[in-house]
Order: structure tokens, then sequence, then C-alpha cells
């Protein structure tokens, strides 16, 4: 019967059957609202398919990726910023967008084995990526928060820090995980006005 055909999955756009596959969207927030009047856009919290993102012609401009959509939406107002929903590892999508590779990318993400993973692996589609508060200082002032997890053994992460290798060993050593959204809102603020002066 004809309508099996149509149970297929598509895996690339179609022409002869008018049928387009789900791209993944990528959801961005403009810190700066100055920049909504730059360039144009009608709001400054906006998701967009990947093939549009990868044509965005921004100036270079302060970017920062969140592991977790909580933080995400809770990044304060910064100068000269906008930040990225990086959704775990679906970070991936990102390493097509070539201009990125011209911006200051600031990596925050969970302090535990798949944290630094996902840090590994942004830094390996753009080098000039920094961490921000996956330090040991950020975990030692909310440890009270960290939580036990299944052991993991410790993978060779190439992209990481020795500083942030050190965390890495010891999260997975000591099975322990402290979540993202357990730092307080106030001291994101201070880390990050301190971070740009």
């Amino acid at each position: 019967m004809r309508w099996i055909a149509f149970l297929q999955p598509t895996p690339k756009n179609c022409p002869e059957c008018c049928l387009k596959y789900r791209e993944p969207l990528i959801r961005f927030r403009l810190l700066d609202h100055s920049l909504k009047n730059q360039y144009g856009f009608p709001a400054t919290d906006i998701s967009m398919p990947v093939s549009e993102f990868r044509q965005l012609n921004l100036e270079v401009h302060r970017c920062f990726i969140t592991e977790n959509v909580m933080n995400f939406l809770t990044l304060p107002s910064l100068k000269n910023s906008f930040a990225i929903f990086g959704s775990g590892y679906a970070v991936q999508t990102l390493k097509t967008i070539i201009w990125l590779s011209s911006h200051p990318i600031f990596y925050w993400g969970d302090l535990d084995v798949d944290g630094f993973k996902i840090l590994s692996q942004v830094r390996s589609y753009f080098p000039q990526t920094t961490s921000i508060m996956m330090d040991m200082e950020t975990f030692r002032a909310f440890d009270e928060f960290a939580v036990s997890v299944d052991g993991r053994i410790p993978e060779t992460l190439p992209y990481l820090t020795p500083e942030e290798s050190t965390l890495y060993i010891y999260l997975a050593s000591h099975q322990k995980r402290l979540e993202q959204e357990r730092i307080s809102q106030n001291y994101v603020n201070r880390f990050l006005q301190n971070l740009l002066g």
C-alpha cells in the first residue's frame, strides 16, 4: 500500500514529495538588549533552525553557553553579550556554526562527570572557550548541595585545563554532582561582574 512509504523516516529534505526533516533548533538570548535593535530581532529570547542560525552575521560579542535551561533563562543582563542554551550533549549542534569561532565563548555546566565531558566537547570545536563556575572554589562554596551519583571511571578528556582535569577526576572518584541550578543567583551575578570587570 502506498501509505506505508510515508511511515519511513525522511533523513533529508525531499523536494520530490515536498517534505522536510525536523531541524534542530538553536535557542539564544540577547543579554544586552541594545543588540535587539542593532540586529532588528523581534525579541530577546529566540529559537531558530540551525541552518538559519548558521547564516547569522553577528559582530564579535561575548557568547555564554549553559548546559541547563534554568541557568540560561536567569543569566543577568550583560553588555555586548548573548547566551545559547546548550541542552547538554545537544551542544554538538553548534560545531557547524563557523562564525562562533571568532567570539569569546564562556561555558557553564554542571560540576559533574558529564558537565566536564561536555566542556571538553565544546572546546574541541571552539578552543577559545573558557569555563565559568566550574572550579573547586565554586564546588566548595556549594558542596552541601552536591549529591551522590553512580561511580564512573574517569576518561581522558584532552581539552580540559589542568585545574579542570583535577576537579573532574575528584568528582568522578568521589561520585559527586553539583548541578549548576544549585549555585545561588547572587554568586552568579558577582562572578560575572568580576569576570567582565
